[in-house]
Formats: C-alpha cells, structure tokens, sequence
C-alpha cells in the first residue's frame, strides 16, 4: 500500500532569547498537524548551537503529548551535529516541507530560510530576503516610508557615534523628537531590547543597555493611540495574500505591549475582530497588505501599528509571529473561520506553492 503522507520538519529552538518561545509555538504546530497527512519529524537547535534531527516520524501515541525536552533528552548523544552533518541528514530524510518556527535572531532574519534554499527544501513563512528585511526594523521603515506610509519619526544611532558625542545625541533627539520616546534594538523580536524613556535619564541608560548586544539602536517618537496589528495570510509571489481580522490589544498593566503582555493573557485585552470602524479597519488592512508584498512575504507574516489622529502609523513586521496558546495570529484565524489545523495545512500548502513557482 502507497504511503502518500508527506515529510513535514518541525523546526524549532535556536540560540535567540526567544528559544523557549519558539518551543511552544512549535509543540502547538506538532501537537495539531493532521497525523493523516503528515509524517512529522521534530528537530531543534539547542540553545548552545547544537542540531537534532529525528529521523523517525512521530508515532500517533506521542503527538498530541509531544515536549522538546523529552525529545532533547532521547537524542542527548546527537546535539553536537555540525551544520553541515545536519543539512546531510535533512537532506537523505528528503522531507516535502520544513514548518519553521523559530523566533528572534538566526530563525527570523532569513538566515535559516537562506540555508534551506541552499539545500533546495522548501519551507513554510517568508524567504530569506522578505525575512531579512521585515526583521530589521530600520530597513522596514524605509520601505514603509518609500510606500508613503506613515511611520513615527525616528533617529537611528550607532554605537561608535554614542560613545563620541552621546550627549550632543541625547540633546538632538530631546530637540527633535521630544520626550518620551521608544528605544528599540533593530533586530531582535518578540518585544526583547525594548523600552520607553519619559526622561533623559532614562533615555541615557535605555540606550546603553540595547547597546550592549546591538551596534546600532532605533529611537521613536511615542506616538499615544491604540494598538493594532494586522495578520496577513497567503503568498505575495503569486498574489494569494490576504488580511486576517485585525486585532486590537489593550494592556491592562504595562503602558505597551511589551514582552509580559504578550505572553500573559491576564494583563492584556485582545479583541479580534477589533472594534473600529469599517473604513478605519479597511485602511488597516489594504495598507498592511502594501507592506507585505512591496517586502515580498509569503506564507504569513503580522504587521503591528499605532491608529491615532486619523492615521496608520507602522511600526514593525513580524514574519515569523508565534504559535503559542496566547498567540495572537491564530487569534485572528480563528475569528475568520479558519481552525488551527486548517490554518497549518493552509501554510503548508502556501510553502510548496511558493517552492514550485521559484
């Protein structure tokens, strides 16, 4: 008898902050898969830079139970695979799809995605330039600036030039974008290297901080108004994208929504479909929409933004957002009708898809 399932690898982890994130968006996707289609092979990047590879598929008795430590723990002998050990043994799997979910640095900024395309192994999300340039969110605002989007005004300050002169800096963006502002690492995800100085004070040890792992920092007039974000679903390349439901989010303890408002459903209101108007909704979406395919995404991707005085402002592309039980882009699935299986298969479908037509 034909065994007409597909390969599917589950990859997850990775030496970014966001590792054990990344684990639990990938233990949802596991966990959900229909086991009638799928072979499923679980791999990881452990925090320390190793690389595990299950060669086996996952049995129906293991899926819905599925943990990254117990799978961590059963191949212990393997984490010193070497990347190109790894790329030899994906490749003799020879799997029909790689499901990424990998969060933060080396798994969002199109470096993962550059390796698979190497390899020729398709793989669900953005490529490794669509990836590379929503990751960076100073390379995002000037795309979104070249759409003639809005966008806060923004000062970008490199290290050495805050080391020379920090406090001719700190008095130019006093003077050019008030106070308070956001500080922000440029590269890094999931509301890690992020903060609002009301003071200089604050300005001056916020910004030393995000300098301490980032040559260059982002700093953002604070633009009060209320929060949106806008997932999108489908291939640029072959202009199956559309919006999802927009979301608003309400944090009920943090003055954003920072690191524990995202991953604390008890401290933030997230209302999908959001309450607003029609028109402001449209706006939302055709814009959100804009971005995406001037930056080339597939598969998915949500972009986040700030609606105030009548105006869009977009802050930041999120290509690879998570899969978590507190996850906001199944949220928004879910509400256009869209089950979580449906929406793994879907993604599935939307990688294959965008390998075929390269």
């Amino acid at each position: 008898m034909t065994d007409n399932k597909k390969k599917v690898v589950v990859l997850a982890g990775g030496e970014s902050p966001e590792h054990d994130i990344s684990l639990e968006s990938a233990m949802n996707v596991i966990r959900y898969l229909d086991f009638k289609q799928y072979h499923i092979h679980p791999s990881m990047i452990t925090k320390e830079g190793g690389w595990i590879l299950c060669d086996k598929p996952l049995l129906k008795t293991e899926q819905k139970n599925f943990e990254y430590n117990e799978f961590y723990s059963a191949v212990i002998n393997r984490t010193n695979l070497r990347i190109g050990q790894y790329l030899d043994e994906l490749r003799k799997l020879d799997p029909a799809l790689v499901f990424i979910m990998m969060h933060g640095p080396g798994g969002e900024d199109g470096k993962i995605q550059g390796m698979l395309d190497l390899a020729k192994i398709p793989y669900t999300g953005p490529g490794a330039v669509s990836c590379a340039a929503a990751m960076d969110k100073i390379i995002t605002k000037l795309i979104i600036k070249q759409l003639g989007l809005d966008t806060p005004p923004y000062m970008v300050i490199h290290n050495h030039d805050w080391k020379n002169g920090r406090d001719e800096i700190t008095h130019s963006i006093k003077q050019t974008l008030g106070l308070p502002v956001f500080i922000k690492a440029p590269d890094l995800g999931s509301s890690y290297g992020l903060g609002i100085a009301d003071n200089e004070k604050e300005l001056v040890d916020l910004a030393e901080t995000i300098f301490e792992n980032s040559s260059r920092i982002l700093i953002e007039k604070y633009i009060k108004g209320t929060e949106l974000t806008v997932p999108i679903l489908g291939n640029s390349s072959d202009g199956s994208a559309r919006a999802l439901p927009v979301i608003m989010i309400i944090p009920k303890k943090t003055r954003f929504f920072d690191l524990e408002a995202k991953y604390d459903n008890t401290i933030t209101d997230e209302i999908v479909p959001a309450p607003i108007d029609d028109a402001i909704r449209d706006k939302c979406q055709d814009e959100a929409l804009l971005i995406y395919y001037a930056l080339g995404c597939d598969g998915l991707s949500r972009i986040d933004l700030i609606w105030s005085d009548e105006k869009a402002y977009f802050l930041e592309v999120n290509p690879l957002p998570g899969f978590t039980s507190a996850s906001l882009y199944p949220k928004s699935a879910k509400a256009a009708g869209i089950s979580y299986p449906d929406l793994l298969d879907r993604l599935i479908e939307f990688g294959l898809s965008r390998s075929s037509n390269r």
